[in-house]
Parts: C-alpha cells; sequence; structure tokens
C-alpha cells in the first residue's frame, strides 16, 4: 500500500481548504538547531528563484546522503532518517518550505554538487504574473435595482 505523502494526506483530509492556506511562500527557513536561514541561501528576483540547500547543516544527526529533497508542486521538501543511533532510536527529520507562487512549475531543475552535500533548485519566474490589468464595472445601487447606473471613473 503505497504512504501518503504529508501533503497528500492533508489535502484529502481538508480538501480545497488546505491549498488556501498554503498559498503564502516561506521566508523564514529555519533548522532543528534553531538557525535561521543558516542552511539555505534563497535568491528570488523577478526573473527566478534560487535556493541553494547545504545538507551537511544537518549533520552529525544526519549524513548528507541520507537526506533527501524533493519539490512537490510548490513545496520544496526536506526529509532524512537516520538508522538507530547509539541509544538505539530512529531518527527522523522532515521540512517543508513554499516556493513563490510566481515560479514556473515547468522550469524546476534540481541538482546535487558532486561532493553530495549542497542540493541547489533553480526555477524561472512567469512573466506578468499578477500585472495583468483587470476590468470591472461600477454601478450606482443607491436609487434601487430598477434604477442601477453605471459609474464613469
Amino acid at each position: 500500500m503505497d504512504r501518503l505523502s504529508r501533503t497528500d494526506s492533508l489535502s484529502k483530509r481538508f480538501g480545497e481548504k488546505h491549498k488556501l492556506c498554503r498559498r503564502v511562500s516561506s521566508t523564514d527557513w529555519e533548522i532543528p538547531s534553531g538557525d535561521l536561514m543558516g542552511f539555505a541561501k534563497i535568491k528570488d528576483t523577478e526573473e527566478g528563484f534560487v535556493a541553494r540547500i547545504d545538507v551537511s547543516a544537518f549533520g552529525p544527526t544526519f549524513k548528507p546522503e541520507d537526506v533527501k529533497v524533493d519539490v512537490y508542486g510548490y513545496d520544496l521538501q526536506i526529509h532524512a532518517e537516520a538508522g538507530p543511533g547509539p541509544d538505539g532510536q530512529m531518527r527522523q527529520m522532515q521540512r517543508q518550505y513554499r516556493m513563490p507562487d510566481n515560479v514556473d512549475l515547468s522550469t524546476v531543475v534540481m541538482k546535487r554538487n558532486r561532493n553530495n552535500n549542497v542540493v541547489r533548485v533553480d526555477a524561472k519566474k512567469i512573466e506578468g504574473y499578477g500585472a495583468k490589468a483587470v476590468k470591472f464595472n461600477v454601478f450606482d445601487v443607491a436609487k434601487g435595482h430598477d434604477a442601477m447606473s453605471p459609474v464613469k471613473l
């Protein structure tokens, strides 16, 4: 039986409401040690989005090869699992960060360097996102429904 990702299980459980609350991109990227932005360098410009993630920052608990980085829609997911430690306990960590909504998902490219310790996620932005003019009509309803007339602005 396939195990659902956290995103899938929340979407299945809460439906469209889950999608509404996920529309804000992440601005504070933190790791379990509490260091903000200590492991990721983010470059968010009008042309594109770049995240450079140093997976060695999750050590010594997790080796770089234990850390998996995936892109699922607009979410950048980081998951790590390590075998039993000296105390016999399994270790697991999961983080999820939101990319901006104007990222063109068809251009997302993810690469790991040769040393396996840095993951780079690149994506182009959609041109004109949010800049499209919207036309609307304003009606004066003060005189009642039958006497409504367009207002010139």
